[in-house]
């Protein structure tokens, strides 16, 4: 957390400005632990974390900060319970006659807890830390999945690298990481209501932005004017408070941001992860102030694999719309925006500097040969068609292709090329296996 940019801040409940109070741990310019104070309260930042958690639970974490226990604080935000386990032991650590029962509960969930974040502290790459859930391996897979593939069509959106990028529930970071890989922007702010996710994107996919825990049914804890772009992508499904987020975000946008509300779920289709969705009509009226493009989530995948581009001159008519499971909107008032980008794969495929095998694939024997694709469940093809259709079963794969784009053969560049268009080949973080 940079100190700095609590000056562009503001909070979410009482709407004043935020003053750095503590600073126990500084690593290069951020904040790693410490306390933040407004008029109403104070908020503790653990792990390069600042966290804007409710009332009862951010004073406890206070709390506990103030006395030296952040080992404790932060275990208790990284359960994977959490806030189950916060709530369990605020309640033990008070004389309170439930107290006796509620202990060995928290003990437990403690224990767990603390062998979570001693297993994240050591140098394991990002498979390390998955398991075997569901969502575990929608984490570990996320370069596989057709809703991630859409950030790479509108990494040229971005024209500066000054320019403040928010990525609103960025989940584990993998959105940043190719807005970072890509666009190179250097203000990069990521959110998020999971401490865990945001620690697994500071640890792995942009160590150098600024992470924020809090729940995107607040009011957005930011200045007028201060955001150039916001990506929110598989994102405000899950928030109920819609028109208040609207409003929110119309006033941090500068006059001419950028917004970008990909992947939103369609009501009239079901889904395994539905959230609170609306029907597309619903989505256009919310955010009705902003002049907009809005598209079926497949046009945006489709342009992009097979004819390399994203094409924004035009909207989607509303019976096609209704058709779609998810529908994506690309809202600003600055016209330029809305036009054809041409050769995005190919430019990104240049820049590339850890190509490396999509891990939904397995390597056959030996050094050359042919990998087949592998899908972490059964439902992975149904919840992700375009996935399905675009990533080849089986490709022909040689280490050649894998490393720095720039240092690849002209013969391995043109192989490579072609499976990074299919995302058979991806730009990943340098500790992801």
């Amino acid at each position: 957390m940079r100190s700095e940019l609590l000056d562009r801040m503001q909070c979410p409940y009482c709407g004043g400005s935020f003053r750095l109070i503590a600073n126990y741990d500084e690593r290069g310019g951020s904040i790693i632990s410490g306390l933040v104070g407004c008029p109403c309260s104070r908020y503790p930042i653990l792990e390069g974390i600042l966290v804007l958690n409710p009332p009862v639970d951010r004073r406890y974490l206070v709390d506990l900060l103030e006395k030296g226990q952040a080992e404790k604080a932060t275990c208790v935000l990284m359960s994977r319970r959490n806030p189950q386990l916060l709530r369990f032991i605020v309640a033990a650590d008070r004389r309170s006659q439930g107290r006796l029962l509620l202990t060995p509960v928290a003990r437990v969930l403690m224990k767990e807890a603390k062998g979570r974040l001693a297993k994240a502290r050591h140098d394991v790459p990002f498979a390390a830390l998955m398991g075997h859930t569901l969502f575990e391996n929608y984490l570990m897979h996320r370069f596989a999945a057709e809703t991630l593939w859409m950030v790479h069509a509108i990494v040229p959106m971005i024209r500066s690298k000054d320019s403040t990028v928010l990525d609103l529930g960025c989940g584990a970071g993998h959105a940043s990481y190719v807005l970072s890989s890509y666009s190179g922007v250097r203000d990069l702010i990521c959110t998020d209501r999971s401490f865990w996710e945001l620690y697994l994107a500071r640890k792995y996919m942009v160590p150098n932005a600024s992470f924020i825990q809090f729940d995107a049914n607040l009011p957005l804890p930011f200045r007028e004017d201060m955001i150039d772009c916001v990506l929110a992508l598989d994102t405000l499904h899950y928030v109920e408070a819609k028109w208040t987020m609207a409003g929110h975000l119309q006033r941090v946008l500068r006059p001419n941001g950028l917004l970008l509300l990909l992947h939103l779920h369609n009501a009239m289709h079901s889904n395994p992860s539905p959230g609170f969705p609306l029907v597309p009509s619903g989505w256009l009226d919310v955010f009705r102030d902003f002049p907009m493009k809005v598209m079926p989530d497949y046009r945006i995948v489709e342009d992009l694999v097979w004819r390399d581009r994203l094409d924004l001159r035009r909207s989607s008519p509303l019976t096609e719309l209704n058709d779609a499971r998810a529908i994506s909107i690309i809202a600003s008032n600055d016209d330029s925006v809305f036009r054809v980008y041409d050769r995005l794969r190919e430019s990104q495929f240049q820049i590339s500097r850890n190509l490396r095998l999509n891990p939904v694939y397995k390597k056959g024997r030996g050094q050359d040969g042919v990998a087949f694709r592998a899908f972490p469940a059964d439902g992975f093809a149904t919840e992700y068609p375009l996935s399905a259709a675009c990533l080849p079963e089986r490709i022909p794969f040689t280490p050649s292709v894998e490393g720095s784009a720039d240092s690849l053969s002209p013969a391995a560049k043109e192989v490579g090329l072609e499976l990074f268009r299919r995302f058979a080949l991806v730009d990943l973080p340098p500790r992801y296996v």
